[in-house]
This record gives C-alpha cells, structure tokens and sequence, in this order.
C-alpha cells in the first residue's frame, strides 16, 4: 500500500490533492520552488479545514493530524526522496512537465511512480526525457477541481504501464473515497471533459436556434441531466 505521497505545485489543484491524501492519514509532502507559493498554499489549507470542521465533515483532531501529515519543501530533491508516489501539478506547459519528470525520474527511487494531473497533454510527449524503465511507472491522475471535495479521478491505462502499477495507483485513490475511471484511450480531454464539453456545445447551439430562453435551457439542465437526486435517509 502506498504511503508516501509528493505533491509538486503547491498552487490551486496541488495543495487541493494534498489535502485530501493528508485527511485520509498519508504522509505528503509538497514542492514549491517559490517560497511565497508555499504560504499561500499553508494558507489555504488551513482555511479549507477550518470549513471542512465548521460543516462537520472533520473534528478538531481529524484537522490536528491533517495538518501533521503534510510537509513543505522548496528543494524538489529533497521533497522526493523517499516518495513511493509522486503526482505533479505544475501549470500546462509541455517543456515544464518534460524537463519535470527527468528530474523526478533522477530524483525518486526506482520504483516511485510518477503521475500528471494534466488533461491536455499527451503522456507520450511528456515522457520523451525519463528512461524506459521509468516509462513502465508514469500515469495521469486526473483530479477535478476542488480535489479535496470533488469525488472523480480519471486514471491513464495507455498500455505503458503494467497492471499492478495501475491497480497500486487505483487503490490509493479509492482508499482516499475517490471514484476512479480507468481511461483506455490517450485523448485529449480525456473522458469527463469531453463530456462536459460536448453538453457546453449543444447548450450554446440550443441558444443559437432560440429553442428555449437561456434560463429555461439552464432549468433543463439544472433539474434534467444534472439533476442529483438527495439520497433516502440523509
């Protein structure tokens, strides 16, 4: 079981996902070449879990020891040192993530696996740098924003990775109460954005053909395919 988490990017969606592996108990840790990054993402943290507790969703002592559990660094060598997983969360930028990963790939012990938040990028691109070896442990993970409230995780199965790489990676994010997706195709948008996406364009072509007003079209879906029905008992 995986127990030693690195965030890189201590920015939106990388102090988000460290939060949550740090609720569920995991020893993480996050790099920020920026100091001022990494005050601001201390922060937030702390003000996430203090509304976390206001709406009961944590007690006094769940928030003790989240805040235990998380460590920040500004030397990336040192932050991955012992990592067993790294997932990266730096801003969508090919020659960033590819210079990245070979540093990571350097840094971390042979058998850390490396993943992407991205949804954009192509993995093959990204791995140019890393050895072959290190190839057979890269992924994406990707989050949606807040990570630390939304459920989904969409992981990469591209066929570079062995299987027990990817059932290690999918239990972590279970064990953290994440619903996970395995995507088979490298696509860009990968599966929920896609989705997303394609329901934006026929809402925009609804307006376009004045089928309803705008604000019905938005009833439509608010209380249609959007719909979350409150479960019995809660």
């Amino acid at each position: 079981m995986i127990k030693k988490i690195a965030v890189i990017g201590a920015g939106t969606m990388g102090h988000s996902i460290a939060l949550n592996f740090a609720i569920y108990g995991l020893n993480v840790n996050i790099y920020d070449p920026d100091w001022k990054s990494v005050e601001k993402a201390k922060d937030e943290i702390q003000r996430q879990l203090d509304l976390l507790q206001e709406v009961g969703n944590i007690d006094i002592q769940n928030k003790i020891n989240t805040l235990k559990s998380i460590h920040f660094y500004t030397s990336l060598k040192e932050t991955v040192a012992d990592r067993e997983f790294v997932v990266e969360a730096v801003p969508e930028n090919l020659e960033l993530k590819q210079d990245l990963l070979k540093k990571l790939d350097d840094y971390c012990p042979p058998k850390t696996i490396l993943a992407s938040n991205t949804s954009s990028l192509d993995l093959e691109s990204m791995m140019v740098k890393v050895s072959e070896m290190r190839k057979k442990r890269i992924l994406i993970t990707h989050w949606y924003n807040p990570a630390h409230i939304m459920p989904l995780v969409e992981i990469s199965n591209f066929g570079n990775i062995h299987k027990d790489v990817y059932e290690d990676v999918k239990s972590l994010h279970m064990s953290i109460g994440k619903q996970c997706i395995e995507v088979l195709k490298n696509i860009p948008g990968l599966v929920a954005n896609r989705i997303q996406q394609s329901v934006a364009r026929e809402v925009f072509s609804l307006m376009e053909q004045q089928a309803a007003s705008p604000e019905d079209i938005e009833k439509a879906l608010m209380f249609g395919p959007h719909f979350d029905t409150p479960q019995q008992g809660n």
